[in-house]
Order: structure tokens, then sequence, then C-alpha cells
């Protein structure tokens, strides 16, 4: 993952929107994130990691300071994030706080994720790391310098868990362990199952075998003997079955005989008592016949009423189709009344209409008169904001001429710095050759003097006396080394002369570039001083500003009066042919209105003649006179033929009761008397007798199925515990092995011991780097035994001294040692996550501080190790405020306070 550009609004100490361009920084090497202690250097990664997951980088970091205690108030807090990830860009937008969700994810394929939650949850999918995972993996931040080296196996299992994908193995040791619990579990649940049923087996009170049984359920005898226990129980119960079987159906076969005789009374008492109750219904319904008799007469002197009815229902008939001509009538001159009320309302609103048209009219053609000079006065402004544009664009060439000029300044500084710097270079190799040559000079007249002898001329000056020869000098230059600092500043003598002439060049471009804008800005606003005419500009482009606007806007106006007028030239002879239809309308209604008042007249008589010949006025009273009729004579024929009915069912109703009187007591003659209450209580008695037998039985019956079920219940709970028991034992090992429970083992889980070879090959890549920064001092090794058995262990640290061949704890390094383990350790981390089948590829690389607890050698070392690091496609941020790091680093992220309250940052390149 690689930031290529971070837009921040009232963030952290940044009050208003700040723009990163973040690809300027190129895909490799080291850049510095420096500035003063509080300005915001730390915000910059706090503000990647917000926009990732929603939070700061730092645990201790409160929410609050995201919002810029700088910032206005109308000032949203949001942060905008454009990444590179294996190639494809995404783009994250989010807010603080997220109260409207406007939080997007876009990614590579244009689809966008929303929501707070649903944005975070999509960026661990994609980077493979949650917050805190990706703070330890891409950025060591403030504080946690230690706590990444320091950390313990239970730590770093967590870490690299997510990073590795380790996690099938923890669900294997959770599964294992889920599993041995639910096989203790089962076993514990089958001994009691089979506890339960033992305590169901059951016996008699006072039984031989009460005292085994209870035995058995207090688990005093084994298995096999509590089998054999229920069995017996079983055995003796069926035996005792059988016999009260047997005195059951002695006793059955009585009650039946019993039952019979008392059936045979009942029956008897039945039928003496059905005669005494059909005599009385006789009776009753004797009587009844003869008043059904009389109402039947009644009914058939109404008939000649019927008749009479039968004649008008024929005569209303025959005159209903009168009655539907009056009501057609009656409902056509109802619509030409209608029809006659919207022809006066027509004629009304088309009187209206003509006279409002002819108002409109006039109006529209003083309107047109207006604006017959639209056309000129347009052509005019365009002529004159076209001069204006004219010269908008000669104050567009001349402001590229003042911010060229800028560019030429600072390229003149830069260049005049470059010669200074070159100048003081040869100089200072100028006096260092001279002082070598001297000292070289003066060594080759020590040895030369090692040649003179007492009376012998020097070859130098020719002298015979030698009263203060040289001596020879041990640390005299050599001839190859005072070659080379000739060399060396000769060299410095070009570079500087060089470096003189590109100063000179820049010199004469800046002055060329300022006579032509003086001559340009003098053309467009008249006689002024160079140092004026930026001041001068700004003026005059603020008053041709005002004036394009206010010449826009009176083309505004003129193009809306031009559209009328187009739009009028459409309009008249429209409305000129409105006003004659609406004419032509008001003319048609009065005709109509005529028309319709004659329809009106003729249907008035013919109603009056057709009322007179009819009974009723309307068709509705016709036909309601005819209803009472039909329903007269409905209710007549219905009584007829309810009584003569009502006669007929009576008469059979007394026929059928005298056949039952006669049957009855025939059958009372044929059968002999018996005593009713000697057979029922012999009956009762034989019935309590069996009662209680079919209890015993019950209860009996009872015990021999609640002890066949608990028999076969403790066989089959028997065998399932001996099989739990079994899977449980080699279970409960393998969770206790996958796990790093094993009694007197190291606490070593079956996860923890897969995280060991990454954690090896994390150490071989940290200590390439740790080597490096320490010239080959340090180096980290996992410890392979813990001191306390019962701590998980495998993933602890110790570093080997090489100087004096001691091991020993991280923790016992000092602060400088301790920030290179730790770097060298995150450097490892991330190279092996690079490399690593689980595809999290990281590149870009966070160090927050640290380094000024680093001596000079060290701080080179680490630096180099860096720099060597992030030669492939990695860029490495160095954050922190050292100042010998901004001599030594090119690209830099500034960070300045600002006087008025609030940061801004500066990129460097």
């Amino acid at each position: 993952m690689r930031p290529i550009s971070l837009i921040l609004s009232a963030f952290g100490p940044f009050a208003g929107r700040v723009e990163l361009s973040l690809d300027r920084l190129g895909d490799s090497g080291l850049y510095l994130i420096t500035g003063d202690t509080g300005a915001g250097k730390t915000t910059i990664f706090d503000a990647i990691t917000f926009a990732l997951y929603g939070e700061a980088s730092g645990d201790e970091r409160d929410k609050s300071f995201l919002r810029s205690k700088y910032a206005a108030d109308n000032v949203k807090t949001f942060v905008e994030l454009t990444f590179l990830h294996r190639r494809e860009r995404y783009h994250i937008l989010r807010y603080y706080p997220d109260k409207t969700g406007k939080t997007t994810l876009t990614l590579p394929d244009g689809k966008v994720v929303t929501g707070f939650s649903g944005v975070t949850n999509q960026v661990q999918a994609i980077l493979g790391l949650n917050r805190s995972q990706f703070c330890q993996t891409a950025m060591i931040a403030q504080g946690n310098f230690r706590k990444l080296l320091l950390a313990g196996t239970k730590e770093r299992v967590d870490i690299f868990r997510h990073i590795f994908q380790t996690g099938p193995y923890q669900e294997l040791q959770e599964k294992l362990k889920g599993e041995a619990l639910d096989a203790k579990r089962q076993c514990e649940s089958l001994r009691l199952s089979l506890s339960q049923y033992i305590s169901g087996l059951v016996c008699p009170h006072d039984d031989l075998l009460e005292g085994e049984l209870l035995c058995a359920q207090n688990e005093q005898l084994p298995l096999e003997e509590v089998i054999s226990l229920a069995q017996n129980l079983i055995t003796y119960d069926r035996e005792s079955e059988q016999d009260l079987e047997s005195q059951r159906s002695a006793l059955e076969s009585r009650l039946a005989e019993a039952q019979q005789l008392l059936g045979q009374a009942l029956s008897q008492q039945a039928a003496a008592k059905a005669l005494l109750q059909a005599q009385t219904d006789l009776e009753a319904e004797q009587i009844q016949e003869l008043q059904r008799t009389e109402s039947f007469h009644q009914e058939e002197a109404r008939q000649p009423e019927l008749n009479r009815l039968v004649g008008e229902i024929a005569t209303a008939r025959s005159a209903l189709p009168s009655y539907e001509i009056l009501e057609d009538k009656s409902r056509e001159l109802t619509r030409i009344i209608q029809l006659k009320e919207q022809q006066i309302n027509a004629a009304a609103q088309a009187k209206a209409n003509v006279e409002a048209l002819q108002v409109s009219l006039a109006e529209l053609e003083a309107e047109q008169s207006i604006l017959q000079s639209a056309p000129a006065d347009r052509e005019q402004l365009l002529a004159q904001q076209k001069e204006q544009f004219f010269k908008r664009d000669q104050f567009k060439q001349l402001h590229a001429m003042l911010s060229e000029c800028k560019e030429l300044e600072r390229a003149l500084v830069k260049a005049q710095a470059n010669y200074q710097e070159a100048a003081a270079q040869e100089q200072s190799l100028g006096i260092a050759y001279q002082q070598m040559n001297r000292a070289f000079l003066d060594g080759q007249a020590g040895i030369l003097a090692q040649t003179l002898s007492p009376g012998m001329p020097c070859p130098v000056c020719g002298s015979k006396e030698h009263p203060a020869p040289a001596s020879p000098s041990a640390q005299a230059p050599t001839q190859a080394g005072l070659e080379n600092a000739k060399t060396c500043y000769e060299k410095a003598l070009t570079t500087a002369r060089l470096l003189s002439e590109e100063a000179s060049a820049a010199n004469s471009r800046l002055m060329a570039r300022r006579q032509e804008a003086h001559r340009q800005g003098e053309a467009l606003m008249g006689p002024c001083e160079p140092q004026e005419l930026s001041s001068r500009m700004r003026e005059a482009a603020k008053e041709l500003q005002a004036a394009m606007e206010t010449t826009a806007a009176n083309l505004a106006l003129q193009e809306k009066r031009l559209l009328r007028r187009e739009q009028l030239t459409k309009l008249l002879p429209n409305h000129r042919q409105q006003l004659q239809s609406a004419q032509d309308q008001e003319a048609q209604a009065t005709q109509n209105l005529s028309a319709l008042t004659a329809q009106e007249s003729g249907l008035r008589g013919e109603l009056a003649g057709l009322s007179s010949r009819l009974r009723y006025a309307t068709q509705s009273d016709a036909l309601a006179a005819l209803a009472a009729l039909e329903s007269r004579k409905a209710d007549l024929e219905k009584a007829y033929h309810d009584a003569d009915t009502a006669l007929r069912d009576c008469r059979a109703r007394v026929s059928g009761l005298k056949g039952q009187v006669l049957s009855l007591s025939q059958q009372l003659q044929d059968s002999p008397r018996a005593d009713l209450s000697q057979i029922t209580r012999q009956r009762d008695e034989l019935s309590a007798e069996k009662e209680l037998l079919e209890t015993s039985l019950q209860a009996l019956r009872s015990r021999l199925s609640r002890n066949a079920d608990a028999l076969k219940g403790i066989h089959r709970q028997g065998e399932a515990l001996a099989a739990a028991q079994s899977r449980y034992s080699w279970v409960k090992a393998l969770s206790d092995t996958a796990n790093g429970t094993l009694s007197g083992k190291d606490r070593i889980m079956l996860e923890t011991f897969v995280q060991m070879t990454y954690f090896d090959q994390i150490l071989g890549r940290a200590n390439t780097h740790l080597m490096g920064m320490t010239s080959g001092q340090y180096e980290l090794l996992r410890q392979d035994e813990t001191l306390d058995n019962r701590l998980s262990s495998g993933l602890e640290l110790d570093v080997l001294d090489h100087y004096n061949g001691t091991r020993r704890s991280v923790k016992t390094l000092s602060g400088g040692e301790s920030f290179m383990a730790s770097l060298a350790l995150a450097l490892g981390l991330a190279d092996e996550i690079q490399s690593s089948a689980g595809g999290i590829h990281l590149d870009t690389l966070f160090v927050d501080e640290g380094f000024g607890s680093l001596d000079e050698d060290a701080l080179q070392q680490a630096i180099g190790v860096l720099a060597s690091l992030s030669r492939g496609h990695r860029l490495v941020g160095i954050i922190s405020h050292v100042s010998e790091l901004k001599q030594r680093i090119d690209k830099q992220l500034r960070v300045t306070k600002d006087k008025s309250g609030g940061s801004h940052v500066e990129i460097v390149v």
C-alpha cells in the first residue's frame, strides 16, 4: 500500500485545507517528515490511519483531537486519501464525526462502498490488517518501539495470526478444546443418565430384593450385577401378572351375567315409562288436530279476496309501459334544462374571454414596439466584451511572466548558494593542497639531507658546509597523496568556475524576463515603476474583472430581451387567432341557447297530457302499489298453504302415537316382572371387586414396564458411556497437545508452533538489518525454553552479543540499542509480510522519532539500513525533528507552526 494523495480539512493542528501530492516523493527512497514539536508531524500518519480505519494511529490518542481547535465552525473535518495497492488505485473520503454516513471507498472498478463500518471492514479485507496491526507493521509510532520489541508470546500471536493467516490453526485448537469439553460433558451426561435409569428400577415394599435394589441405586454394585437384579425383578412381576389375569377372567364372566339381567330389568322399566308418555302425547295431539281443522276452514273463506287481487295486479302491470314513457320524457326535460344552463354559462364565459383577449393583445403589441432596439444594443455589448477578453488575456500573460520571474529568482538564489558552497570547497581544498605540498617538500629536503657529507657540495645550493641539515619526517605526505590532493583541488576549482557561470547565466535570464514584463505592464497600464508592477497589475485586473461582470450582466439582460422579442413575434399571430376563435364561440353559444329553449317548451306540453291519463304520479308510485298488491296475494296464498300443511302433519302424528301405544301395551303383557334393586346391588359388588383387581394389575404392569424401560436404558447408556470414555481419553490428549496444556511440557500451542516458523524467518531478515546497524555486535534469537511452564511460550526474544559472546533478554538493552533492535524487528516483519504467502504488500514504512537516542555512528548505520531497504519499490518516511537528518535526507515534508494558530505543510523534493 502506497499513499499517492492526501487531503486534510480542519484535522489536528491543520486549521484549513491541506493538499499533499505524495506521489512527488516517488515510489522508493527515504524522505523526512520534520518540524517543531507539536507542529503535527505524526498527524500526517494519523490522517492516513484515520482515512483507512476511522481512528488515529496511537491507542492513547483521544478521537476529539481529530477536530482542529483552530478551524472555523463552518469548516468540516475530513480526510481524503488516494492510495495504490497491488497496482490498483483506491480512494477514501471519511468525515469526523461521521453522523451523515458520508464515508465512501471507491474501488478500482468504480464501485463505491459507503458507511463508516462498511468502509473500515472493506479496507481490512483489502490490506489484510486491522488498525492495530497496520500501525505495528507500517509504522513504529511514538512510544511503540519497545512495545513491539518486548511484546510477549500472546501479543505476537495476535499480530501474526492475521498477517500470516494462522487463524485456521487457532480454530483447530479451539475445535479440539471444544470437542474434548463436549466429550467430557457427554461422559458426565451419560453417567448421570445411567444413574437415572438405575434409580428408575422399582420393586414392591418389603420385597426380598428391596435391599439389593437400594445398594444398586447408591452406586454400590457393579453394572453387571445391576443388570442381573433388573432381570430378576422383571421375571417375578411377569409371573404375578399371569396369576392376576386368571382371576380377572373368572370375575368378568360373572359380571357379564349380572349385567345381562340388569339390562332386561331396565328395558322393562323403560317400556312402562314410554307407554305412559305416548298416551299423554296422544291426548295433546288430538286436541291440536281440532284447532288445525278450524284454522284451515278460515283460510278457505278468504279465497274470493285472492281472486280479486289477481285482477287488480294484471291491470297495474298493463299500465307500467306508460309510466316508463313518462320517466323518459321527464329525464329528457331535465337534460335540456341542464344543457340550457350550460349554454348560458358558456355564452357569458365566451364574452369574458373576448374582452380579456382584446386587452392582452393590446399589451403585447405595445411590448413588441419597445423591444425593437434589442439587436443593436446586444451587438454593441458583444464588441465591448470582446475587447475586455483580449485585455484579460494580456493580464494573464503578464501574470505568467511575473510568476516566471519568481521561479528565476529562486533558481538564481539556488545557483548562487551552490557557487558559494563550491567556492568554499575550492578554497578549503586549495589550502589543504598548499599545506600538503609544503610538507612534501620539507620531507624531500630531509631525505636529501641524509646523503650530505662534510666537505661535499650540496646538490641544491652547492655549499660544502652543512650547519643545520633538514631532518626527515615520518609523517610527510607521499607523492601519490600529493597528486590526489592536487586532482581534488583542480576538480573543485573547475566546479566552482562552472557554477559561477551558471549563476551569471541565471542572473541574465532573470533580468531579461523582468525587462520584458515591465514593457508588457506599461503597454497595458501606462508608465509605472518596476517595483509597483505587481500591485498595479492586481488593481487593474480587479477593475477589469468588475467591468467584465457588469458587461456580462448587461449582455444577459439583452439576451433575455431578444428572446422575449422572438417570443412576441410568435405569440401575436396566435393571440389574434385566439381572439377570433373566442368571438365565434360566443356566437355559437347564443344560437344553441335559442334551440334548447324551444325543445324545453315542447317537452313540458307532452308531459302534461300523459300525466292526466295515469292513476299515479310516477312510475315508482305505480310500482309501490303493485308490490303491495302482490305482497297481500302472497300472504293469503302462504296462510292457506301453512294451514293445510299443519293439519296434515297433526293427523299423521295422531296416527303414529296410536300405533306406539298399542305396541308398548302388548310388550308389557308378554314380559315377566324382575327385582331391579337386587340385580343392581349384585352388579355393583362384582364391579367393585373387578376395579380392585384392575388397580393391582395396572400397578404391576406399570412397574413391569418401568423396569423393562430402565433395563433397556441401562444396557444402552452403559455401552454408550464406555465408548464415550474411550473417545474422551484420546480427544483430550490431542486437545492438550494442540493447546499446549500437556503437564510438564512447554506451553506451545499448535498455532504458536506454526508462527514460530514465520517468526524465525522474521528474525533472519531482522538480523540482517540489526547486524548492519550495530556493526555486527547484536543478533536477535528466539528463546528455546521457558522459565515458567505455566505461561504460553515460543515467541519470546533474547539478544546475542557477539562482542562478549553472552546471551540475554532483549529487555536489558539500552535506549539506543532498543531503538535499533525494534527498528530491525519492524523492518524484518515488513520484509516477511512482503514475501509471505498471505499476499499482504506494504510499499510504505514510517518510522516515528527515536533517532534522538542514537549517537553519530549508530544514526549513520540506521539511516544506511533504511536507505538500502528503500532501494526497491518502497518508500521509508522518517518522522523526526533531529537536525542531522535534515542535512542527510533531501526529500522532506516540512511541518511548520503558524503564528496565528495551526500549522501548514510544504513538500521539498
